[in-house]
C-alpha cells in the first residue's frame, strides 16, 4: 500500500506548487499597486473593477495551477508513477473492497457498532498497557472521594495521572 502514500504525496506537492504560484502572483500584483501614482497605467474605476473580479479568477486559477502542477509532476516522475499505478491496479484486481463500516471506522466517522466508551478504553488500557507500566515504576490508586469515586488513578514519579492528563 506504499503506492497510496506516494500518490498522496504527489497531490500534496501539486497543491504546494499551486499555492506558491498564487502567492508569487499576489506579491507581483501588490508590487504593481505600490508603484508611484504617475507610473500607474490603470487608475480609478478600472482598478476597482479588476479587484472585484479577482476573487473569481483566484478560484479558477488555483484549480488550473493545481492541475498543471500535478501533470508536470507526473511527467517528471513518470517512471515510478507508472510502476505505482500498475501496483495499485494489480492490488485492486485481486482484493475485494473493504466493507463500508470498516471504511467509516478508519475515517473516524461515527458508526454505532464501533463507538468505544470510556469503560471500553479503560479496560483495554488495563489489559494491554498497564502490565508494562507497572513494571516501570507506575502505581495504581483507587479514587475514594469526589465525582470520580471508584475510578483508578495512576501515579508516576509522584504525579497523579488521570485519563485527562497530569493532575497536581
Amino acid at each position: 500500500m506504499c503506492w497510496s502514500i506516494l500518490f498522496f504525496t504527489l497531490l500534496e506537492s501539486a497543491n504546494d506548487e499551486a499555492t506558491a504560484a498564487i502567492r508569487r502572483e499576489e506579491k507581483a500584483a501588490e508590487k504593481k499597486l505600490e508603484e508611484p501614482a504617475g507610473e500607474k497605467k490603470n487608475e480609478g474605476g478600472m482598478l476597482a473593477l479588476e479587484h472585484a473580479a479577482d476573487d473569481e479568477r483566484k478560484k479558477s486559477s488555483r484549480k488550473e495551477l493545481k492541475e498543471k502542477a500535478f501533470a508536470d509532476l507526473c511527467k517528471t516522475n513518470a517512471d515510478w508513477v507508472r510502476q505505482a499505478l500498475s501496483d495499485a491496479v494489480a492490488f485492486a484486481a485481486n482484493k475485494t473492497p473493504r466493507e463500508q463500516e470498516v471504511v467509516d471506522r478508519v475515517l473516524y466517522r461515527k458508526s454505532a457498532s464501533h463507538t468505544l466508551g470510556v469503560n471500553d478504553i479503560s479496560s483495554a488500557f488495563a489489559a494491554n498497557v498497564w502490565p508494562s507500566l507497572k513494571n516501570r515504576g507506575w502505581k495504581a490508586d483507587q479514587i475514594t472521594e469526589g465525582d470520580a469515586l471508584g475510578q483508578t488513578r495512576y501515579i508516576y514519579e509522584g504525579k497523579k495521572v488521570s485519563r485527562f492528563g497530569f493532575e497536581l
